[in-house]
Protein backbone atom coordinates (compact mmCIF):
# COMPACT_ATOMS: atom_id res chain seq x y z
CA UNK A 1 0.00 0.00 0.00
CA UNK A 2 2.88 2.05 1.03
CA UNK A 3 4.79 1.99 -2.39
CA UNK A 4 1.50 3.11 -4.57
CA UNK A 5 0.63 6.05 -2.53
CA UNK A 6 3.03 8.75 -4.01
CA UNK A 7 1.33 7.41 -7.53
CA UNK A 8 -2.16 7.70 -6.75
CA UNK A 9 -1.03 11.42 -5.40
CA UNK A 10 0.95 11.87 -8.98
CA UNK A 11 -2.02 10.73 -10.92
CA UNK A 12 -4.85 13.01 -8.84
CA UNK A 13 -3.52 15.95 -10.93
CA UNK A 14 -3.98 13.50 -14.06
CA UNK A 15 -7.70 12.54 -13.35
CA UNK A 16 -8.58 15.84 -12.67
CA UNK A 17 -7.13 16.90 -16.34
CA UNK A 18 -9.36 14.32 -17.81
CA UNK A 19 -12.58 15.36 -15.76
CA UNK A 20 -11.85 19.20 -16.75
CA UNK A 21 -11.54 18.18 -20.43
CA UNK A 22 -14.62 16.38 -20.23
CA UNK A 23 -17.00 18.66 -18.85
CA UNK A 24 -15.67 21.49 -20.64
CA UNK A 25 -16.15 19.41 -23.67
CA UNK A 26 -19.83 18.62 -22.95
CA UNK A 27 -20.44 22.36 -21.69
CA UNK A 28 -19.08 24.26 -25.06
CA UNK A 29 -20.88 21.34 -27.52
CA UNK A 30 -23.65 21.78 -25.60
CA UNK A 31 -23.84 25.46 -25.75
CA UNK A 32 -22.82 26.03 -29.46
CA UNK A 33 -25.82 22.87 -30.40
CA UNK A 34 -28.57 25.46 -27.80
CA UNK A 35 -27.68 28.16 -29.93
CA UNK A 36 -27.34 26.74 -33.49
CA UNK A 37 -29.60 24.06 -33.64
CA UNK A 38 -32.35 24.63 -31.12
CA UNK A 39 -35.50 22.50 -31.82
CA UNK A 40 -34.09 20.51 -35.00
CA UNK A 41 -33.55 16.89 -35.24
CA UNK A 42 -30.06 17.84 -36.80
CA UNK A 43 -28.18 17.27 -34.10
CA UNK A 44 -29.45 13.81 -32.88
CA UNK A 45 -29.17 12.09 -36.87
CA UNK A 46 -25.04 13.63 -36.35
CA UNK A 47 -24.81 11.58 -32.75
CA UNK A 48 -26.69 8.57 -34.32
CA UNK A 49 -24.30 8.45 -37.24
CA UNK A 50 -21.45 8.94 -34.78
CA UNK A 51 -22.00 6.32 -32.84
CA UNK A 52 -22.98 3.87 -35.76
CA UNK A 53 -19.78 4.35 -37.85
CA UNK A 54 -17.77 4.37 -33.77
CA UNK A 55 -19.43 1.14 -33.14
CA UNK A 56 -19.00 -0.58 -35.92
CA UNK A 57 -15.09 -0.82 -35.32
CA UNK A 58 -15.69 -0.22 -31.32
CA UNK A 59 -18.49 -1.76 -30.19
CA UNK A 60 -16.70 -1.47 -26.63
CA UNK A 61 -17.40 2.34 -26.05
CA UNK A 62 -20.77 2.62 -26.81
CA UNK A 63 -23.41 2.07 -24.03
CA UNK A 64 -23.37 2.36 -20.46
CA UNK A 65 -20.21 0.18 -20.41
CA UNK A 66 -21.05 -1.79 -17.00
CA UNK A 67 -19.60 -4.89 -19.22
CA UNK A 68 -16.17 -2.77 -19.51
CA UNK A 69 -16.03 -1.35 -16.59
CA UNK A 70 -14.88 -4.46 -14.87
CA UNK A 71 -12.59 -5.75 -17.70
CA UNK A 72 -10.80 -2.16 -16.66
CA UNK A 73 -10.40 -2.68 -12.98
CA UNK A 74 -9.11 -6.29 -13.06
CA UNK A 75 -6.58 -4.91 -16.07
CA UNK A 76 -8.14 -7.84 -17.85
CA UNK A 77 -7.85 -5.21 -21.04
CA UNK A 78 -4.29 -4.36 -23.20
CA UNK A 79 -3.31 -0.94 -23.19
CA UNK A 80 -3.95 -0.36 -26.49
CA UNK A 81 -7.61 -1.67 -26.05
CA UNK A 82 -7.48 0.48 -23.30
CA UNK A 83 -6.61 3.86 -24.99
CA UNK A 84 -8.83 3.62 -28.00
CA UNK A 85 -11.97 2.72 -25.37
CA UNK A 86 -10.85 5.77 -23.65
CA UNK A 87 -10.64 7.97 -26.87
CA UNK A 88 -13.61 6.72 -28.35
CA UNK A 89 -15.49 6.69 -25.32
CA UNK A 90 -14.63 10.65 -24.43
CA UNK A 91 -16.31 12.49 -27.78
CA UNK A 92 -19.07 9.88 -28.11
CA UNK A 93 -20.08 10.81 -24.77
CA UNK A 94 -19.59 14.53 -25.15
CA UNK A 95 -21.41 14.52 -28.79
CA UNK A 96 -24.47 11.99 -28.03
CA UNK A 97 -25.13 14.34 -24.85
CA UNK A 98 -24.26 17.66 -26.54
CA UNK A 99 -27.24 16.87 -29.69
CA UNK A 100 -29.50 16.12 -26.70
CA UNK A 101 -29.75 12.24 -26.84
CA UNK A 102 -30.76 10.93 -23.75
CA UNK A 103 -28.39 9.64 -21.30
CA UNK A 104 -26.02 10.54 -18.37
CA UNK A 105 -22.74 10.82 -17.42
CA UNK A 106 -22.15 9.72 -14.28
CA UNK A 107 -21.18 6.12 -15.90
CA UNK A 108 -19.03 7.63 -18.47
CA UNK A 109 -16.88 9.41 -16.03
CA UNK A 110 -16.73 6.31 -14.26
CA UNK A 111 -15.73 4.49 -17.50
CA UNK A 112 -13.51 6.86 -17.94
CA UNK A 113 -11.91 7.40 -15.21
CA UNK A 114 -11.57 3.61 -14.95
CA UNK A 115 -9.62 3.54 -18.07
CA UNK A 116 -7.13 6.48 -17.19
CA UNK A 117 -6.54 5.21 -14.13
CA UNK A 118 -6.08 1.59 -15.64
CA UNK A 119 -3.09 3.05 -17.94
CA UNK A 120 -1.27 4.67 -15.06
CA UNK A 121 -1.58 1.25 -13.35
CA UNK A 122 -0.28 -0.60 -16.02
CA UNK A 123 2.19 2.28 -16.29
CA UNK A 124 3.00 1.27 -12.39
CA UNK A 125 3.27 -2.19 -13.09
CA UNK A 126 6.00 -1.59 -15.56
CA UNK A 127 7.96 -0.34 -12.63
CA UNK A 128 7.57 -3.42 -10.82
CA UNK A 129 4.73 -2.23 -8.93
CA UNK A 130 1.77 -3.87 -8.13
CA UNK A 131 -1.93 -2.44 -7.40
CA UNK A 132 -3.41 -1.61 -10.73
CA UNK A 133 -6.75 -2.08 -9.87
CA UNK A 134 -6.39 0.03 -6.70
CA UNK A 135 -5.20 2.86 -9.23
CA UNK A 136 -8.26 2.14 -11.52
CA UNK A 137 -10.46 2.19 -8.65
CA UNK A 138 -8.90 6.05 -7.51
CA UNK A 139 -8.97 7.05 -11.11
CA UNK A 140 -12.62 6.14 -11.59
CA UNK A 141 -13.47 8.01 -7.94
CA UNK A 142 -11.59 10.72 -8.80
CA UNK A 143 -13.37 11.92 -12.19
CA UNK A 144 -16.42 10.55 -10.91
CA UNK A 145 -16.90 12.39 -7.75
CA UNK A 146 -15.50 16.23 -9.85
CA UNK A 147 -17.85 15.65 -12.19
CA UNK A 148 -21.17 14.84 -9.94
CA UNK A 149 -19.28 17.54 -7.08
CA UNK A 150 -20.03 14.77 -5.07
CA UNK A 151 -16.88 13.59 -3.38
CA UNK A 152 -17.98 11.99 0.03
CA UNK A 153 -21.13 10.14 -1.44
CA UNK A 154 -18.58 8.23 -4.41
CA UNK A 155 -15.93 7.59 -1.79
CA UNK A 156 -18.60 5.89 0.66
CA UNK A 157 -19.60 4.11 -2.50
CA UNK A 158 -16.20 2.61 -3.27
CA UNK A 159 -15.98 1.36 0.33
CA UNK A 160 -19.49 0.44 0.06
CA UNK A 161 -18.86 -1.88 -3.67
CA UNK A 162 -15.30 -3.10 -2.64
CA UNK A 163 -15.31 -3.16 1.34
CA UNK A 164 -11.40 -2.51 1.29
CA UNK A 165 -9.93 0.14 3.35
CA UNK A 166 -6.74 0.34 1.22
CA UNK A 167 -9.45 1.40 -1.70
CA UNK A 168 -11.62 3.65 0.11
CA UNK A 169 -8.35 5.84 1.39
CA UNK A 170 -6.81 5.96 -2.18
CA UNK A 171 -10.04 7.12 -3.54
CA UNK A 172 -9.61 9.56 -0.86
CA UNK A 173 -6.80 11.02 -1.72
CA UNK A 174 -7.47 10.87 -5.60
CA UNK A 175 -10.77 12.53 -4.83
CA UNK A 176 -9.59 15.15 -2.77
CA UNK A 177 -6.57 16.11 -4.95
CA UNK A 178 -8.72 15.82 -8.03
CA UNK A 179 -11.65 18.12 -7.06
CA UNK A 180 -9.52 20.91 -5.40
CA UNK A 181 -7.84 21.05 -8.75
CA UNK A 182 -11.01 20.96 -10.89
CA UNK A 183 -12.47 23.45 -8.64
CA UNK A 184 -9.58 25.69 -9.54
CA UNK A 185 -9.65 24.89 -13.08
CA UNK A 186 -13.28 24.72 -14.29
CA UNK A 187 -15.78 25.15 -10.64
CA UNK A 188 -17.53 23.40 -8.29
CA UNK A 189 -18.80 20.43 -10.86
CA UNK A 190 -20.80 19.83 -14.59
CA UNK A 191 -24.22 20.17 -12.85
CA UNK A 192 -23.07 23.64 -10.51
CA UNK A 193 -22.21 24.75 -13.71
CA UNK A 194 -25.41 24.20 -15.61
CA UNK A 195 -27.28 25.55 -12.38
CA UNK A 196 -25.51 28.87 -12.05
CA UNK A 197 -25.97 29.33 -16.08
CA UNK A 198 -29.55 28.98 -16.05
CA UNK A 199 -30.00 30.63 -12.69
CA UNK A 200 -27.37 33.69 -14.78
Amino acid sequence: MRELLPFVIVGAPIFAVVAVVFMTLLGKLTEKIDQSWKGRIGPLILAAIVCGVVGIWFPGALGLGLDVIPDLLHNNLTVTTIVILVITKLPLTVTCIGCGMHGGVYLPSLFIGAGVGCLFGKMVAALGISGGESLGIAGMAAVAAAVFGAPISTVLIVLEFTLSYEAAIFSIIAVTICTLITNELYGPSLFDRQISTKVD
